[in-house]
């Protein structure tokens, strides 16, 4: 659902509420009751995990006060987690000086769900270039005070590969579980 995220107004949570969610969302599909998009503003659709400068979130909130109009549009759309941020700060922020490299490490199954990293993967994660990991198991102990550890360390070298896309998928192409 990327398009009827934004079309159609979402008032209920799909998880906690879905006969209400999945009902709304019939019935204004059956009456045509959409939302108007804006032609002054591109909607964007994205990832959620952002690191804003303190001018672009003094832009953003001058932007929200400007545009009542746009703040009641997001009001009910839909995963807004992954439009709101998305959408405003490509328009109020010039191209040349938005960088889109993610600063989490993050892997994906076939089925577009989040890997759960394990007390195992430490090596994986400590060769990446990011400075943050999602998602760590609450169970993974030892992964989690391991990574303490190297907060107030000196002197750690780490030696970057980015090999982690493709070891997951050599491993979970050769039947490994997580």
């Amino acid at each position: 659902m990327k398009e009827e995220r934004l079309i159609y107004r979402h008032f209920f949570n799909e998880r906690i509420q879905q006969w209400l969610f999945n009902t709304s969302f019939r019935l204004q599909q059956r009456f045509g009751l959409t939302h108007k998009i804006f032609h002054d503003i591109q909607i964007q659709i994205g990832s959620q995990w952002w690191c804003l400068r303190r001018r672009t979130v003094e832009w953003v909130l001058d932007f929200t006060r400007q545009r009542k109009d746009v703040m009641r549009f997001f009001r009910t759309t839909w995963i807004l987690d992954e439009t709101f941020f998305q959408t405003i700060v490509r328009h109020v922020v010039p191209e040349n000086e938005i960088r889109t490299r993610t600063l989490t490490f993050l892997l994906f199954s076939d089925y577009g769900m989040p890997i759960t990293l394990h007390d195992d993967q430490y090596d994986l994660l400590l060769s990446q270039d990011f400075i943050f990991a999602r998602k760590i198991s609450p169970d993974a102990d030892i992964l989690k005070r391991r990574l303490g550890l190297l907060h107030p360390a000196e002197g750690v070298r780490f030696d970057i590969s980015n090999e982690g896309w493709g070891l997951f998928k050599f491993l979970s192409g050769h039947g490994r579980i997580g």
